[in-house]
């Protein structure tokens, strides 16, 4: 009882020592977890409201709400290091359990990270409890606060990154409807997560963004990027279009590595020489990444079109990681063979690792290293 009195103290650090050692003993009752939202509502310590932050982790899950509300109100801390993310650790076993709170608690948050990571647990389970993303999607379609839009979309996007499919959630269609007059931000998230849902209206708009060359190049590349991901069938007579496009060759050379054609080999080849030194090394990357590709980067290099010395150790194991014999054979008559590091050199490496210090380092002859190399 005494230590509740102690919550309304002047000094900060009496009440934030008031609620670590209410909170110490194990999880605590309704009752004190009711005074800590009080106490949450009304306080203008930052520090205290951290200690309050870690107090969540000791309330029984269901009860956690009452505080979590109090504490996600307070704006100033969205930029703070560690508050965000204590919050975030306290309700996080809560949001499975009561999507329905979780999302009016994302509503009313004003802290940016907390709305993100609640609509990417809720998301994450898509395929589990289908009726918490409807309910996300619906929390969105109703909020007039585009601050709030924008983050609870890059969690969905968060959660559905390297989904190639998910079940489109009933009130999609209408959400992505009432965003057509949307800022751009909140159009390209509901973009890409509309790619992942099948909607082939996201597709195409994402098809004639990375087209057209009067729109940012960032843009671009991003709705490019989206594309790749999705690994969509129809894609490569585009990626073959925007070859030529200097702006995009980066994209467009890493996208080919996803399609087995055979055409592309001759496409990267040719262009070789025109590449600059970036494009050239997502080439190799791109040539080394299937046994069809590999056989034409390598019959380059021995042609000489391709210096030998452009294959890295890395390109090399990725081709013998293939597992065919005659691609192999072929790549030690053009580049060399292939070998595993011994049980000794890896002891050296490990020794050398731990021994090798930033300490070390710091006191170390420049001038000797130099001359040694």
């Amino acid at each position: 009882a005494w230590l509740c009195e102690q919550l309304n103290h002047p000094g900060e650090h009496v009440r934030l020592w008031a609620v670590r050692l209410l909170t110490d003993a194990g999880l605590v009752t309704p009752e004190i977890a009711a005074k800590l939202a009080e106490l949450a509502d009304r306080e203008i310590s930052s520090l205290t409201r951290l200690y309050l932050a870690c107090a969540l982790q000791r309330v029984p899950v269901g009860d956690r709400w009452a505080l979590a509300r109090q504490l996600v109100k307070h704006a100033e801390d969205s930029a703070d290091r560690a508050l965000p993310l204590m919050i975030w650790y306290g309700i996080e076993p809560a949001v499975p359990v009561d999507p329905e709170q979780a999302v009016a608690l994302a509503q009313r948050s004003r802290i940016s990270l907390v709305r993100r990571h609640i609509s990417r647990r809720l998301t994450s389970r898509i395929e589990t409890d289908p009726a918490a993303v409807e309910r996300l999607v619906l929390a969105i379609g109703a909020s007039r606060d585009a601050e709030i839009r924008l983050d609870l979309l890059e969690g969905m996007n968060d959660a559905l990154r390297g989904w190639r499919k998910a079940p489109a959630p009933p009130s999609w269609s209408a959400l992505i409807v009432s965003l057509e007059n949307s800022s751009k931000p909140l159009r390209d998230a509901a973009r890409r997560i509309g790619v992942v849902f099948g909607d082939g209206r996201a597709v195409d708009e994402l098809k004639a963004i990375a087209a057209d060359a009067a729109t940012d190049t960032e843009s671009r590349r991003g709705a490019l990027r989206t594309l790749i991901d999705d690994r969509s069938p129809d894609l490569l007579p585009l990626l073959k279009q925007l070859l030529a496009d200097a702006a995009m060759v980066n994209e467009v050379v890493r996208g080919f590595a996803a399609f087995d054609d055979p055409d592309v080999p001759g496409l990267l080849l040719g262009r070789f020489p025109n590449f600059d030194p970036k494009a050239q090394g997502v080439t190799i990357d791109t040539l080394a990444s299937r046994p069809s590709y590999a056989r034409a980067l390598l019959a380059a290099v021995d042609a000489g079109r391709i210096e030998r010395s452009a294959l890295t150790a890395f390109h090399a194991r990725q081709i013998s990681a293939f597992n065919d014999d005659a691609l192999t054979a072929e790549l030690e008559r053009v580049w060399g063979s292939v070998r595993e590091t011994s049980d000794d050199r890896r002891k050296l490496i490990a020794e050398l690792r731990s021994s090798i210090s930033a300490e070390v380092l710091a006191s170390a002859d420049l001038v000797a290293g130099r001359r040694l190399f």
